[in-house]
């Protein structure tokens, strides 16, 4: 399990996730992590942000890390789809100073399933993320 499904379960992101678990609604939830400076983390974050859609979630667990839930997103084929384009996005280079910088990004997701709690959908997730991490880019995603 990634070290990063802890520190969110252990969060306020996790109270929320709860909360939208409660309801019977379809999602998907993924984690973005980057592998550079925290400048970079910000700009990455930005770029992040506008591929979402407004009802989307997005939450920041730690300096390198980052939450997603894609609402109404429910199979795992769309968001295989997602997590392809968003790592395709987030990799192109940032300019910082005058430069470009390439980053390290590292995309693990699962769908919501009927009968999972935070606790169990984070599971999935972080499966999902430590498989990125020894690929070094995106994840299966885990029913």
């Amino acid at each position: 399990m990634s070290e990063t499904t802890p520190t969110l379960l252990t969060s306020r992101v996790g109270e929320q996730l709860e909360t939208v678990l409660a309801k019977p609604e379809p999602m998907c939830l993924l984690i973005v992590t980057v592998e550079s400076e925290v400048e970079i983390t910000s700009l990455v974050e930005t770029r992040l942000r506008g591929n979402l859609r407004t009802y989307d979630r997005l939450w920041r667990i730690d300096e390198v890390s980052h939450a997603v839930m894609l609402r109404t997103l429910a199979d795992a084929n769309t968001l295989d789809s997602k997590l392809h384009h968003l790592f395709s996005f987030l990799t192109l280079p940032y300019p910082v100073d005058g430069s470009e910088i390439t980053v390290r990004i590292r995309l693990g997701g699962a769908v919501r399933l009927p009968q999972d709690t935070a606790s169990s959908l984070m599971e999935r997730v972080g499966q999902a993320l430590q498989t990125a991490d020894e690929t070094g880019c995106v994840g299966p995603v885990l029913l």
